[in-house]
């Protein structure tokens, strides 16, 4: 008796091992839903010039729960300039970076004066990811979503308010930063569960 006890056991836990390897596991793929154009005085543009909200399509495939809590970022900017000398831009790189590192509450920064570009590095705590994107049963396509039920609301006013505190204040009018947002979404324990991929400009435009 014990030794069939053993085997069925055991073969439960083949199975569950299977179905793990198999990419059962609750898997979200997160992507701008357009890219957007956050201006100097904070207002958010999509790409029609309608004044918009930043918002994300979310797509998810398996079914066995592991729910991220961090959403761990790397921010990327390459400075564009129409008015900026090659010094000031190597400085707005250096500034940049200090900035949002700091008013972000990010983990670390660097910049690359070569390339133009500043990249910050650091996390959002995800308090109710699945509440946030309206998953209530398994499903693939959720829609679109904007950005701050993700992330929060105060998380994500702060992060719009220090892109454009930057572009007007950090660099020259007809200048612009193209932003590249990428992350990973992983559960307490570490796993990675998703990614993330979000795209838009930081405009400082000409007077």
């Amino acid at each position: 008796m014990k030794k069939n006890v053993s085997r069925v056991i055991l073969a439960i836990l083949a199975l569950c091992l299977m179905v793990s390897l198999s990419g059962c596991v609750l898997n979200f793929r997160i992507v701008g839903s357009d890219v957007y154009d956050v201006y100097s005085d904070g207002k958010v543009e999509n790409s029609d010039f309608e004044e918009d909200v930043m918002s994300v399509d979310v797509e998810v495939t398996g079914f066995i729960p592991a729910i991220p809590t961090v959403l761990e970022v790397e921010l990327e900017g390459l400075i564009m300039s129409m008015s900026m000398d090659p010094s000031e831009i190597d400085l707005a790189l250096d500034t940049i970076s200090d900035y949002l590192y700091d008013f972000l509450g990010f983990d670390s920064c660097t910049f690359d004066v070569v390339t133009d570009t500043f990249v910050v590095y650091g996390e959002f705590t995800l308090s109710d990811f699945l509440g946030a994107i309206g998953m209530s049963s398994p499903e693939t396509d959720l829609g679109s979503i904007q950005l701050s039920k993700i992330i929060g609301t105060d998380a994500y006013n702060n992060f719009i308010t220090r892109i454009a505190y930057v572009s007007g204040n950090y660099t020259d009018p007809a200048t612009s930063i193209d932003y590249a947002l990428t992350g990973a979404l992983k559960t307490s324990s570490g796993r990675v569960v998703g990614s993330l991929e979000l795209w838009f400009d930081g405009l400082n435009p000409a007077i």
